[in-house]
C-alpha cells in the first residue's frame, strides 16, 4: 500500500515538478501549467499534516489540491486496455499435472483440445481511511477478474509495467 505523500509525489514528477521531502512536508517547484491546475503558488510547500497559522499548504484527501489533482489527467486512463501476451501453455506438462489432479478409475486420461481466449481484469483504486488512535489514509489497488469475479492485490509498483502495454480504448468500452 502507498501512503497520499508517494502517490502525490509520483504524480508531481510524471507532471513534471521538482520535488523534495523533508519530514512530513515536501516542497515543490512547479511548471507553471500544473501550478495553475493544482491552483497553488509555482514554489509551493506541501504538509501531510495540519498545523495552524502555517504557510504550507495542507494536503489531504479533502484538500482543494487533491481534489484538482484529477483535471490533470482529463479523461486519460480512466478506461484504457492492456494487451498483455499470454505465456504459451506447454500441452504435455498441463497433461501431467491434470492427470495428477484428476483421478479415474478404469479410463485413460486424454486431453483432447486447448483453447485460449482473452480473460479482462478491471484494476481499481480504492481510497482507505483507518481511524484510531492515529488517522491513516492511502490508495489500493485491486483486480477483477471479469470471468469468474476472483479479485487479487494489485502491486501499485507493478502500474508502471502496465502502462508500457497501454492502447487506445475498444469502441465498445464506456468513457465516462
Amino acid at each position: 500500500m502507498r501512503n497520499l505523500n508517494d502517490f502525490v509525489k509520483d504524480i508531481l514528477i510524471y507532471k513534471g515538478a521538482i520535488v523534495e521531502e523533508m519530514d512530513n512536508q515536501m516542497e515543490i517547484l512547479a511548471p507553471v501549467d500544473l501550478a495553475e491546475t493544482l491552483q497553488i503558488p509555482e514554489n509551493a510547500n506541501l504538509i501531510f499534516s495540519p498545523k495552524e497559522n502555517s504557510k504550507h499548504i495542507f494536503l489531504s484527501y479533502d484538500s482543494d489540491v487533491f481534489k484538482n489533482i484529477i483535471k490533470l489527467f482529463n479523461n486519460d486512463g480512466r478506461f484504457c486496455t492492456i494487451n498483455i501476451p499470454a505465456q504459451s501453455i506447454k500441452i504435455d506438462k498441463m497433461e501431467n499435472k491434470l492427470n495428477n489432479q484428476i483421478i479415474l478409475n478404469n479410463a485413460v486420461f486424454k486431453l483432447v483440445k486447448k483453447e485460449e481466449i482473452p480473460i479482462s481484469y478491471i484494476l481499481s483504486f480504492f481510497k482507505y481511511m483507518a481511524i484510531s488512535d492515529e488517522t491513516q489514509e492511502g490508495i489500493t489497488a485491486s483486480l477483477l477478474n471479469e470471468f469468474n469475479l476472483s479479485t487479487s492485490y494489485f502491486n501499485i509498483e507493478d502500474l508502471f509495467f502496465l502502462t508500457n502495454n497501454l492502447q487506445e480504448p475498444l469502441d465498445n468500452v464506456r468513457r465516462e
